[in-house]
């Protein structure tokens, strides 16, 4: 879900009226695809792609580039496998292969922005915001991916009001935007608006969108910091309703059960199913883990943070992630010691 979700940030948004995403086609046999042919491999690349399986479409991609070393979409799109993957140095020599290749200015903003968004993740901050903005310039200010991308990397670097300004500037070009509202929304909870901005965008996006269940699962998380407990469980009830195989909302209403109502056996409950749903749902197996270790079931704990960061592809995460599981490694040893009740300090 979490790779399919940043694939998704590079397409072009869809309208509201076709909410319905159409399935893709039925994958060929591997032994049938042309296997001399370069433009043949990344369509079924692609084709991979869409059906999940990222592994073997970068495999593919890279007998793809063996194949015609100057087909550039290949190294773009390798790139961005390779980042997902969290192979970053190979990333970074498929996006300086990729500028090589490509000519056309929507084309190199298109790398321009994926390559960011691997410079981010390895500190390159200068540079990484750099690309961004030639990229917003590339476009004239007309393509919401860039703009995008570059508020996302404000919140990265917790620059709010800079990653206000872009998703304003987003949804003036696209004001149906499903995605900028939910993260605009999320950036006014993220800077502890009091003025119902976030709210106001989740029902926007949910005004646009009813079938979609992310801004349901926003507005339940943006109810719950105000706290109207009713109107949070309401939506993720919602959410839940409309899509039974997401995992966010049975995590999140498990963290209101937990956090607002102490309800234990409830929230483990939940939890759990968030991770039968999709067992790769990283704040599932972290808010698990939390769980466990109020309640000083440590080995328990342990295990639900090292299969977080196992999951986990962003060194930001992986870094509060440790933290916990340091934590819960401490109080082990003052259980060990027979030192109770008390709470390491954060």
């Amino acid at each position: 879900t979490l790779t399919k979700n940043f694939l998704d940030t590079f397409k072009q948004p869809q309208a509201p009226e076709d909410e319905e995403e159409a399935a893709p086609a039925a994958l060929p046999a591997e032994h049938d695809v042309d296997a001399t042919s370069a433009q043949a491999l990344f369509d079924f690349a692609q084709l991979l792609v869409a059906h999940g399986e990222y592994a073997r479409a970068l495999d593919v991609l890279t007998r793809c580039t063996e194949v015609d070393p100057a087909f550039a979409p290949a190294y773009v799109h390798k790139g961005t496998l390779e980042h997902v993957s969290c192979r970053m140095d190979e990333a970074v020599a498929s996006f300086e292969k990729a500028l090589t290749l490509v000519e056309a200015a929507a084309d190199v903003g298109d790398v321009e922005v994926r390559y960011g968004n691997v410079l981010l993740l390895q500190g390159k901050r200068e540079r990484a915001f750099e690309l961004f903005n030639k990229a917003v310039e590339r476009s004239g200010g007309r393509d919401t991916v860039p703009f995008f991308h570059l508020a996302q990397a404000h919140v990265h670097v917790n620059d709010y009001a800079a990653a206000i300004e872009n998703y304003d500037k987003l949804l003036a070009v696209c004001p149906h935007h499903l995605e900028g509202l939910n993260q605009l929304g999320l950036v006014y909870m993220y800077s502890g608006d009091q003025s119902g901005k976030a709210a106001a965008s989740f029902e926007r996006a949910i005004a646009l969108w009813p079938k979609r269940v992310e801004a349901y699962n926003h507005l339940g998380l943006s109810h719950q910091s105000a706290g109207k407990v009713s109107g949070a469980v309401a939506m993720f009830d919602k959410a839940i309703k409309l899509d039974p195989k997401n995992p966010h909302a049975y995590s999140n209403r498990g963290t209101l059960m937990f956090e607002v109502k102490q309800d234990v056996e409830e929230a483990l409950k939940l939890y759990n199913i968030a991770i039968e749903v999709d067992p790769t749902c990283i704040e599932a197996h972290v808010h698990l883990g939390m769980l466990h270790l109020t309640v000083n079931n440590i080995d328990d704990a342990i295990k639900a943070y090292d299969v977080a960061i196992e999951l986990s592809p962003v060194e930001h995460d992986l870094k509060t992630i440790f933290r916990f599981r340091e934590a819960a490694q401490l109080r082990r040893k003052l259980l060990d010691m027979g030192v109770m009740g008390m709470m390491p300090q954060e």
